[in-house]
């Protein structure tokens, strides 16, 4: 029904914003900057946590509204994530989709090669479907900030206009947000059966 699709959306959401939180502290611990990987780890996952808490309040009717009870507060707090440290629009906007065609355009296209394209997997693995589709996804989304950089006349050009020309770099940005945490939760779901760990485990580690 649908309180266990609310429920089952809820353990999901909050697998992947863990799996994207962790990639985030590999790369802080790795002495690399994350910066754009930093910034997707707090606009997609407020952003999911906002949406996570807005069915908490659906699901309990009436009395989400009623200040006794946890999940109104709840609502409440989640709200404002999605507002501190830059509003989640700015994001999107201005430093995700900036920083991401840049990386495109420097590590990637500039060398020759495909988002995603070293990342393989056996065939018999157990997620070898769902890594082939979100290469796919990575492929439109390649598409996609090609034909921002070609509207604009080239990658200068186009950064130059996303602080104006929100909603394109914003619409795209976003896309970059959810293959990001796709990516992230894959690698950790794979890394947990290579270790043979239960989910309860991975946390005490």
């Amino acid at each position: 029904g649908a309180v266990q699709e609310t429920l089952a959306d809820l353990a999901a959401y909050t697998y992947a914003q863990g799996a994207l939180v962790a990639s985030v502290s590999a790369l802080f611990e790795a002495g690399e900057d994350p910066g754009l990987e930093a910034s997707i780890a707090k606009a997609w996952a407020s952003d999911v946590l906002n949406k996570l808490a807005a069915d908490a309040v659906q699901k309990h009717g009436g009395y989400g509204f009623i200040t006794e009870y946890v999940v109104t507060h709840f609502k409440q707090d989640a709200e404002v994530m999605t507002k501190f440290e830059g509003a989640n629009e700015i994001h999107y906007s201005q430093v995700i989709a900036s920083l991401a065609l840049k990386y495109l355009q420097e590590h990637i296209w500039g060398k020759g090669k495909t988002l995603l394209a070293e990342w393989e997997v056996p065939e018999d693995d157990p997620l070898a479907a769902e890594v082939a589709a979100v290469k796919r996804a990575a492929m439109t989304i390649e598409q996609k900030g090609q034909e921002l950089i070609e509207r604009f006349g080239g990658l200068r050009e186009a950064l130059k206009v996303a602080k104006t020309n929100q909603s394109d770099f914003m619409a795209w940005g976003k896309i970059v947000a959810k293959l990001c945490a796709m990516v992230a939760t894959i690698n950790r779901t794979r890394h947990r059966r290579e270790l043979h760990l239960e989910t309860t485990q991975e946390h005490d580690m």
